[in-house]
């Protein structure tokens, strides 16, 4: 949106002038002023709306390049002065929005070079006189264009890279935490299996109210027992499954502390013979 919005912009500011030349009948300026908008800004907007932003940026700072070097190259054959600050900053601004990377600074300083060296050509052949402030106010402005240009893409891509690191450890710190939940479930439903004879059912289901989310798992097995029955702290006491598998209760003591490391908590409520009802609850908004 920046290209559009500058290409519109000079396309803009382009009709005026030519405007402004057409009444003072500088005829030669609105020739240079049109040939700027025809084959310069108009092939960059075609190019952006085509999403080849990058090509775009390319072609709008060489073409502007281009054109300010045949209208100085012209004006000097005709033995006319022309105005170069105005028009060679602007450029030297545009190629450090513009274009990205090294390829920005480096077009800046083109454009600071050349400036000097139309300066050049202008005291060698139409002999206007040397003023050293033509060349101190250039190097001045043309040094903190470039160094403030520098400062801020460094500072941005700095603050870009910090974002990508931080943006990356929250991925893969989110991953984790949904593997380790997966985890948990798989935990959850392989002990309701396990505990639920043939013929029994199983019921999963998951719900969320607010920011808090929960899954329940819920089965009509031979139940668990616990030290202290529907209680969140009531510890497991290891048993046999329906085939004879050997229980420790280590599993759900661990899905239990995990769940309370991350702000959740895991209820169990479980009867001998009458089933077990296990709920895992968490904030949505942490998990």
């Amino acid at each position: 949106m920046t290209l559009l919005n500058i290409a519109w912009l000079l396309i803009a500011v382009m009709i005026l002038v030519a405007i402004a030349n057409a009444y003072f009948h500088k005829y030669d300026r609105v020739f240079s002023n049109a040939f700027n908008i025809i084959f310069s800004y108009l092939p960059t907007l075609w190019l952006a709306y085509k999403h080849k932003i990058n090509r775009a940026a390319w072609y709008c700072v060489g073409s502007l390049y281009i054109t300010i070097l045949l209208a100085f190259f012209l004006r000097l054959a005709t033995g006319h002065e022309t105005d170069l600050d105005l028009h060679i900053t602007g450029l030297c601004i545009m190629s450090l929005i513009l274009l990205d990377g090294k390829a920005s600074l480096l077009m800046a300083l083109l454009t600071a070079f050349t400036y000097f060296l139309c300066r050049v050509l202008l005291i060698y052949y139409i002999l206007t006189p040397f003023e050293i402030g033509h060349f101190v106010d250039g190097t001045t402005v043309f040094s903190l264009i470039i160094y403030f240009g520098y400062i801020v893409r460094r500072t941005a891509l700095k603050m870009q890279r910090e974002i990508s690191e931080q943006n990356y450890m929250l991925i893969n710190a989110n991953s984790l935490k949904d593997k380790l939940f997966g985890i948990i479930g798989h935990d959850l439903l392989h002990n309701a299996i396990k505990f639920t004879p043939a013929g029994g059912s199983i019921h999963v289901s998951t719900g969320q109210h607010d920011h808090t989310g929960w899954l329940r798992i819920t089965d009509s097995g031979v139940g668990m027992p616990i030290s202290r029955p529907a209680s969140l702290s009531g510890q497991v006491i290891p048993s046999r499954g329906t085939a004879g598998e050997k229980g420790t209760g280590l599993g759900l003591e661990l899905c239990r502390e995990f769940m309370r490391l991350n702000q959740g908590e895991l209820l169990i409520d479980s009867q001998m013979g009458k089933g077990t009802n296990v709920t895992a609850r968490f904030d949505s908004a942490v998990s």
